[in-house]
């Protein structure tokens, strides 16, 4: 990225989040269900939609890291959902079928294209994978 091009990137990044989070929040089961998983979960969601950025000093701060682990697990929560509604689903259909996520190593694939998957709706239960609709 360029370095002129920081501040429209972090606009675009925060207009995106406030669009999903504003159609997210419609529905009360994704509110309860964030809010239930998260401690600090007000504080989180403005961080993930603020413009603060964080320096070295905010790093060493008990408070400040929970609220920032707080953010992750709430921006993956997000992320999970949009991924599942139809303009989620449909905007990896066309990053798979583009070979984004990659292609298998192995070798009767035939460099078939990846994608990730999620085996769990809970936080920290397991990780993203790699899978290969081939194999």
């Amino acid at each position: 990225m360029e370095a002129g091009s920081s501040g429209s990137a972090t606009s675009k990044v925060t207009t995106t989040c406030s669009k999903l989070m504003r159609s997210t929040s419609k529905t009360s089961s994704t509110c309860s269900a964030s809010k239930g998983k998260l401690n600090n979960y007000d504080r989180a969601l403005d961080m993930i939609l603020g413009q603060e950025t964080p320096d070295s000093d905010d790093f060493s701060d008990p408070n400040y890291l929970a609220n920032y682990e707080a953010a992750m697990d709430l921006y993956g929560l997000i992320h999970s959902r949009f991924i599942l509604s139809p303009k989620g689903l449909a905007l990896m259909r066309e990053k798979f079928l583009m070979g984004t996520f990659g292609v298998c190593p192995r070798v009767k694939c035939k460099r078939h294209y990846t994608m990730p998957v999620g085996s769990s709706y809970n936080l920290n239960e397991s990780r993203v994978k790699i899978f290969c609709p081939k194999c």
